[in-house]
């Protein structure tokens, strides 16, 4: 039996995102997520990994989504930076 830990995070409020726009110089299609959480030292390489799971549901049709990204080994996943500008999950 799976057994997981929820992060709680810092707003989990719903809201609208837009659609990617590459032109879009505001970046309005792209949110930050961020918790208080101690994320390092909760999460152990060795025996657990994090999933970040977002639930999307378009307004028109009203069909939903459901998208997962997993990250297993923290070292790779937690950097300090920011996120480069655009459709990508590269750190600077």
């Amino acid at each position: 039996m799976p057994i997981y830990r929820k992060i709680v995070l810092k707003s989990s409020e719903l809201f609208e995102i837009s659609g990617y726009d590459l032109f879009n110089e505001n970046a309005t299609y792209a949110f930050r997520f961020s918790t208080n959480e101690d994320i390092e030292s909760i999460w152990d390489d060795t025996r657990s990994y994090l999933r970040f799971r977002l639930i999307a549901t378009d307004s028109f049709s009203n069909f939903s989504k459901v998208f997962n990204q997993y990250y297993y080994n923290k070292r790779n996943a937690i950097r300090n930076g920011e996120f480069k500008y655009g459709d990508s999950f590269d750190i600077n």
